[in-house]
Order: C-alpha cells, then sequence, then structure tokens
C-alpha cells in the first residue's frame, strides 16, 4: 500500500509542553471541561513552548473563562519521554477551585472562535457517563479528579509510568522500549522485529495523536488508524482487544500489541501464537463477557471465509458455523463435560485456545489482518522526514478531503462569500462560475465555495463535474466545501441517469467500479455546514426536533453512510425536508403541522417531512442561528429569499 500520499514533509511539528487546568466548583462538584468536534471531551490545556506556567494559567483560564484566575495547586507534573536527542515533554497540571457564587457570575464563550472549542460544566456523574461512553480523551483523567478531591486515589500502574515524589509522573525510555513487567503481549511485539529507531518513530506518531495524553482514547485511535490506513469498520474492534486491562485507553505497548496482530506476513510461534490467538477471541467477543456466543462465533467464521476471498449464501454459512460448533466444540472437545456443547451455545476463551493449538481449529492465523506492514509504514514516515511526524491536512484521497473522514455530520465553515446547489451534472455552468467569480483561480480569490449536494443526475456531464469538484477540494481544501444532497444516493442514481452515465462512458466493468468509488466518497460527506456559528446550510431541510434536538445530534449519524433511508432518520430529512407551501393550507394538514411541533408528512415527495416557520423559528433559536439555507428546489430567479417572522420576547 502506497502510504505516500498520506505522509508529508513537514519542518518542526512536534508535541510541546502544555500546561492543563482542572477548574472545578467543590460546591456542586462540577467540573470545566472542554469539547471539539473532531476530538473528544478533555481538561482545557494551552501550549507553553515560550512562556512561563503563570503566563500559561493567565492565557489559559482567560480563554476558556474570559476571566483571569489564579491556580490552587499544582496537582501533577507529567514527564513524557520522546527520544535520547529531544528534551521530555512536560504537562503541568494545576487545579483551580472555583466558589459557586463566582461560578455563577462567570461567562462562559459559546465557542471559542480561534480553535472552535466549546467549554462545559460537568458533574460527576455526567463525566462517568461520558467514560462509559468512551468520550473523555483518556481514562486518565480520574486520576486527576482524585488528586483534587482528595478521594481514594485511581493509580497508574508502574509498567505505565513511574512516580516521583507525589507530583511528578515519568514516562521514560524503558516503559517505550521495554516494559518491566512482561505481559504474554509483549513477545507478540518482539514478533515485529523493530529496530529502536522503528519503535521511536511508531511512538513519534503515538504522541502527535494523543499528547497530552499519556492514553489514548477510541477516538484517537481511530485517527492513528486512518494514518495506517486500516479499515475503518475495525477500529472499535481493534481497541476492544487490545484494551485488556480494562482502562478504556490505550498505552503505547498496546497499540504496539495491535499492530503486530496486524502484521499480514508474520508467522507466529510459541507464546505469541497463544498471545495473537487470545486476541482475536477479544476481537470477536463484542459483549466483552469471556465467551463467543452464536452471533460473535458467526462473524468470526465470516471473517475466515472472506479471507477465502468466497461468497456464500446465508444457508451456506450457516451450514459452515453449525460445522464449525460440531467439529471443532463439540466432538474435538475430550471431556464428557465439554460433549455437551451444543450448536448456538457459548465458546469460551479456554476450549477456543485449546482447539486452535490442537489444530482442530484452523484459519484465525489469516483473519485480523493489514493490507500492508508496519515496516512499509515506518519507512514512509522516514522518506517524508522529521521521523514520523504527519502532516494533518495532507491527505489526498479523495473521500478524504471532500469529507474529512470520519466526520459525516456538521461541516463547521467561516466566512463563506457564496453558496450553490442542484448543479446535477451541469459542467458548463460550474465552468461559468469559474470565469465570473475565479477568474484566476479559487486559491487566489478571498471568496470560499459552500455547495449543498445533488453533484450528479439529470445533467450529461456528471462525471465531469464531480472530477473537477473533487480536484477542486484536493487544491483547495480550505477553499470549498461539499454537502451531500438527496441525489448523492445510490439507489436514487440508478432510477435517474448517473449510473448509466458511468457505465456508458467508462464500460460495464470499469463504469460500474467507478460509479461505486464515487459513491463511497459520497458516504463519507457531511449532511450539512454551520457558517460563523450562525447560518444552518444543508440540501434538504431543517431535521424533526424529535430526530434532532440540537444541531449537534448531526455529528452523531454513522459514518460512512451509504444507506440513510435504513441507517438514519436524521440524515434522510437533511436531505429530503422541505418547507411548508404556506398559505391554502388543508386543514388536515393544519391539525398535523401543530400536533406533531410543526412537521407533516412530506405527501409531494412521498417520504421525509415538511415543516413551518414555527418549526423553523423553533430550530434556530435551540442552535442560536439566524438564517437556513437550503437547496433542493428549484428558484426561476436563482434564488428565494424567504422572511419569516421573528417570535416576540
Amino acid at each position: 500500500m502506497d502510504f505516500s500520499k498520506k505522509i508529508l514533509p513537514e519542518a518542526n511539528v512536534v508535541p510541546c509542553d502544555v500546561v492543563s487546568a482542572l477548574i472545578r466548583c467543590p460546591t456542586d462538584k462540577s467540573y470545566l471541561l472542554a469539547y471539539h468536534p473532531n476530538n473528544d471531551y478533555y481538561l482545557p490545556y494551552i501550549q507553553v513552548k515560550d512562556r512561563s506556567w503563570a503566563e500559561g494559567c493567565r492565557n489559559l483560564t482567560t480563554k476558556y473563562t474570559r476571566e483571569e484566575i489564579l491556580p490552587n495547586n499544582l496537582i501533577r507534573i507529567n514527564r513524557i519521554w520522546q527520544c535520547d536527542n529531544l528534551p521530555y515533554l512536560l504537562n503541568a497540571v494545576f487545579e483551580f477551585i472555583i466558589p459557586i457564587e463566582y461560578k455563577i457570575k462567570l461567562k462562559l464563550p459559546d465557542v471559542i472562535s480561534s480553535t472552535k472549542e466549546k467549554v462545559m460544566w460537568m458533574k460527576v456523574n455526567e463525566i462517568q457517563r461520558l467514560l462509559q461512553l468512551e468520550m473523555l480523551s483518556s481514562s486518565e483523567l480520574k486520576v486527576y479528579f482524585s488528586l483534587a478531591t482528595g478521594d481514594q486515589e485511581v493509580k497508574i500502574p508502574k509498567e505505565i509510568a513511574d512516580f516521583t515524589g507525589n507530583i511528578v509522573l515519568e514516562v521514560t525510555k524503558g516503559h517505550v522500549m521495554a516494559p518491566r513487567s512482561l505481559h504474554m503481549n509483549d513477545s507478540l511485539v518482539q514478533t515485529l522485529a523493530l529496530s529502536e529507531n522503528d519503535v521511536i518513530i511508531l511512538y513519534k506518531e503515538f504522541l502527535k495523536v494523543c499528547f497530552p495524553n499519556i492514553m489514548m482514547s477510541l477516538k484517537f485511535f481511530r485517527k492513528l488508524c486512518h494514518k495506517m490506513m486500516w479499515p475503518d469498520n475495525m477500529v472499535t474492534s481493534l481497541f476492544r482487544m487490545g484494551d485488556v486491562w480494562e482502562r478504556k485507553a490505550l498505552v503505547f505497548r498496546e497499540v504496539m500489541t495491535i499492530m503486530a496482530v496486524m502484521e499480514p506476513e508474520l508467522v507466529y510461534t510459541g507464546i505469541a501464537a497463544e498471545a495473537r490467538c487470545r486476541l482475536i477471541f477479544r476481537y470477536f467477543d463484542a459483549d466483552k463477557d469471556g465467551k463467543l456466543n452464536a452471533t460473535e462465533f458467526k462473524n468470526l467464521m465470516i471473517a475466515m471465509r472472506e479471507t477465502k476471498r468466497s461468497m456464500v449464501s446465508a444457508s451456506t454459512l450457516e451450514k459452515e458455523v453449525e460445522k464449525g460448533y460440531q467439529l471443532n466444540f463439540h466432538l474435538s472437545l475430550f471431556s464428557c463435560r465439554e460433549l455437551s456443547l451444543a450448536v448456538g451455545s457459548e465458546v469460551a476463551l479456554k476450549d477456543f485456545v485449546l482447539q486452535i493449538g490442537l489444530l482442530k481449529f484452523r484459519g484465525t492465523s489469516l483473519i485480523v489482518k493489514a493490507n500492508s506492514s508496519i515496516k512499509d509504514f515506518i519507512k514512509a514516515c522516514t522518506a517524508a522526514g522529521n521521523q514520523g511526524i504527519l502532516r494533518d491536512l495532507g491527505e489526498y484521497s479523495l473521500a478524504w478531503h471532500t469529507v474529512k473522514v470520519g466526520k459525516a455530520g456538521v461541516k463547521e465553515v467561516t466566512a463563506i462569500i457564496r453558496t450553490d446547489g442542484d448543479l446535477h451534472g451541469n459542467f458548463p455552468d460550474i465552468c461559468c462560475f469559474e470565469r465570473i467569480f475565479w477568474g484566476l483561480g479559487i486559491h487566489l480569490t478571498p471568496i470560499r465555495m459552500l455547495l449543498l449536494g445533488d453533484y450528479v443526475d439529470r445533467g450529461s456531464y456528471g462525471v465531469e463535474l464531480i472530477a473537477y469538484l473533487f480536484a477542486q477540494k484536493v487544491r483547495n481544501p480550505k477553499k470549498i466545501f461539499l454537502v451531500r444532497g438527496n441525489h448523492e444516493l445510490r439507489e436514487i442514481q440508478k432510477n435517474f441517469t448517473f449510473q448509466t452515465e458511468c457505465v456508458r462512458k467508462f464500460g460495464e466493468e470499469q463504469g460500474l467500479a467507478i460509479w461505486q468509488e464515487i459513491n463511497r466518497a459520497f458516504d463519507y460527506m457531511p449532511l450539512a455546514a454551520v457558517v460563523d456559528d450562525k447560518i444552518f446550510c444543508c440540501h434538504g431541510g431543517i431535521p424533526a426536533p424529535w430526530l434532532c434536538p440540537h444541531v449537534e445530534f448531526i455529528n452523531k449519524v454513522p459514518c460512512p453512510l451509504a444507506n440513510p433511508d435504513e441507517e438514519s432518520s436524521l440524515a434522510w430529512d437533511l436531505l429530503w425536508n422541505d418547507p411548508v407551501r404556506e398559505g391554502n393550507l388543508e386543514e388536515s394538514l393544519l391539525e398535523e403541522l401543530q400536533e406533531n411541533e410543526g412537521f407533516a408528512v412530506n405527501r409531494r415527495r412521498g417520504t421525509a417531512h415538511v415543516f413551518d416557520s414555527g418549526a423553523l423559528n423553533r430550530f434556530l433559536a435551540v442552535n442560536r442561528m439566524t438564517y437556513l439555507i437550503r437547496a433542493h428546489e428549484v428558484q426561476q430567479a436563482g434564488v428565494q429569499l424567504i422572511k419569516v417572522e421573528q417570535p416576540k420576547n
């Protein structure tokens, strides 16, 4: 696999020292956490590369609370080894105790404009909920909470870091290169046969993704997997597999263990083979109960089938699953007790390991594998310079740049000058726009473009149009933004013209392949955009409040999203909804609107909803916005402005 397009040279991009703030109100037991759509919830922090810690504290509290607050205590200093020729990274964690009367007076920013971060007060039970949902940047935040409150301290194991006194925590070279308490999984890591320099390259990538944390949450692990080009549908299972201590976070050696499991050409023997066998069991043990139930065992059989590159019917697969139980976990087990294992019953870890060790159940060595070696990734990092420092905006996969892979929800945009929608394969139109609006090229014009979907179907040049837009997105990722429309759906294109156009232009085999690849990019596209935190933009219309109480719920829509009609009613509303035709409304429609918070069935389209002005006003008020810009309906004048009466205070 070619990593060269994912990894580019970038000078002096390394993590630097930070100051973090644990800001709490003891009276109501609440903590101030920061949140960014691309990250989990985390302690507010600020870089202090060329500043003192005191200045860092002042700048941090001013940024996150609009007030300059002095710290009460220094509760932790994290010293993190990078490599022998670089200084340790420092994260100084200060405690700020806020009286309840002062907290009430604080006016937190809705959104920090420079970073798009949000800040909010959260109670202990809410933070526990975030931890359960794996939405904290790292479970190590529990350590800081226990240090601040004096509760029973949550310990960080010695194999992760050393303590000096009561404050200083150190991650040393020994913790990174060779942990002192060797686990069975470390024998698996040793099979990679990596040099010290190779390990350091990988370790720097780990730091770049998760620092200032020393452990990696699921979301940060997903970012690392994207950089290594591992399939997105494997990430959650890989994270569960590597999290053997159930911390809901991974340390570097655990990430290395996952890399060893995924290495495509490795031959495992002895303890390493058993370690991988146990980890494969964890990969498929979705409910983490130490047993494979019928569904989990079936998923294992499907994965083994896929390695043979053969497709089977559901009935054939059921027979294979039954055969797997009967031959390997029924007749092959020695004891009379184990002979009672029936089809559909659960498979324990010890039985799984035993049967694989006896070669009674074969094929697991071929599953859960990457498409390329980790050594290829290391070589690409080395060739790019900076020993593996990856460029955040240097990915040139079409899907990546068009949609910022992994985020199909709301795209936040600033200072958009022009929006357009429903180009529908009209390549001459976009050429006309080019001559008028960016004759010298988009990169040399001050405007930014936000396009609201329906790029294909109807017109004769859907392929050329989408190729042009994708190329512009690659060339100018911060100047052009693409939102998905209802024609960026396979079933719609089959009934219209885009699939036929691809086959006509490229032939049956290549045409369908190109059509599928373009739609794979569509599957990752954002469903909406918010301009300057005030203007909501989408293809269809605002979603129903029972599907989307707040605009941030759009970020929870699955990604990739191949079948919105089956996978997300919220996405379907954004793609298909229309404003109701005000005027002579039928009485039945008026009643339906009144009974459903301003929404009714969209009978004109036969799907989704229509919404009235009251529903629009409520949506804008709840989300603190002022306007809605949409496409989806042709306007003879090119644009139509509808004035909606604002509710009186």
